[in-house]
């Protein structure tokens, strides 16, 4: 170039040609770079978004998977509080179908035990006592519905059907109709006999 003359525009060009395509490239690099950027940043967040969620449910499964498990537990436990109660009351009905009552505590054996003739040997104590607890009788019909209830429930509640057949064989040795709810049971479970 001479001084003083005005520069030549091709001339310029061709000088600014390289560095034109130097800032295009690092301007397209840039681009690249902040599209890239974008797509890894979304990508990513869609990534967290996705763990963060798989743990949730997780987590969730997780919890339900230890209350499912203690409602099991709670479900047996009360299945057998329940079978308990069951055979407590099954017991009870036993007694009333071999005609056994209530317990009455005889007041005049008490006070015969606590008396001065008893201390001083006058009274056999032993006899005093066996007659010192009576057993109050129970009805016919009492009997024969606790039968029946008995044979009802061995055939409806198989935890009971062992007792309630080895009962009615018991019982039919003098109640001729716990033979035919013996028959009935072991007719239809026949695995029991």
């Amino acid at each position: 170039m001479q001084t003083g003359t005005a520069p030549d525009p091709l001339r310029l060009l061709r000088y600014l040609h390289p560095l034109r395509t130097i800032m295009s490239l690092h301007f397209g690099v840039q681009l690249l770079i902040s599209t890239n950027f974008r797509e890894w940043l979304l990508s990513g967040s869609a990534v967290a978004a996705i763990l963060s969620t798989s743990f949730a449910v997780f987590r969730f499964l997780a919890d339900y998977r230890v209350k499912v498990r203690a409602e099991g537990r709670l479900v047996k436990s009360a299945e057998i509080e329940n079978e308990v109660k069951l055979l407590k009351l099954f017991t009870e009905i036993m007694d009333i179908a071999h005609a056994r009552g209530r317990a009455e505590l005889s007041e005049k054996a008490v006070e015969l035990l606590l008396s001065e003739k008893a201390r001083a040997g006058e009274h056999e104590i032993g006899r005093v006592l066996n007659n010192a607890v009576v057993v109050m009788p129970v009805g016919l019909a009492a009997q024969d519905a606790a039968i029946a209830a008995i044979a009802m429930l061995g055939t409806k509640y198989e935890i009971l059907r062992p007792s309630a057949v080895q009962a009615l064989q018991a019982l039919s040795t003098f109640k001729p109709n716990a033979q035919v709810y013996l028959f009935r049971i072991m007719s239809k479970f026949p695995e029991n006999t």
